[in-house]
């Protein structure tokens, strides 16, 4: 996951949020939040879910909002 600045907090649950999205987990989910604007189409969204790898991307931005490589994939 990304480095964490001091601007960052950690949320109500056992996560954290950040500038572009927050997570947040149980024993058995894990929930991540990404706000976008309304107007948003999901052709504009590329999202690759991996057995280790998470990947989300709104195209045409130069940088993912997520790219990170998950650690323990027992149920994905």
């Amino acid at each position: 996951f990304p480095t964490r600045r001091s601007s960052d907090l950690a949320n109500n649950g056992f996560g954290a949020d950040f500038e572009r999205y927050s997570w947040v987990q149980t024993l058995h989910d894990v929930t991540i939040t990404i706000p976008v604007n309304a107007s948003l189409r999901a052709r504009n969204v590329d999202c690759r879910i991996e057995p280790n790898h998470l990947y989300i991307c709104i195209k045409g931005e130069e940088s993912p909002i997520l790219n990170v490589r998950i650690f323990r994939s027992d149920s994905i």
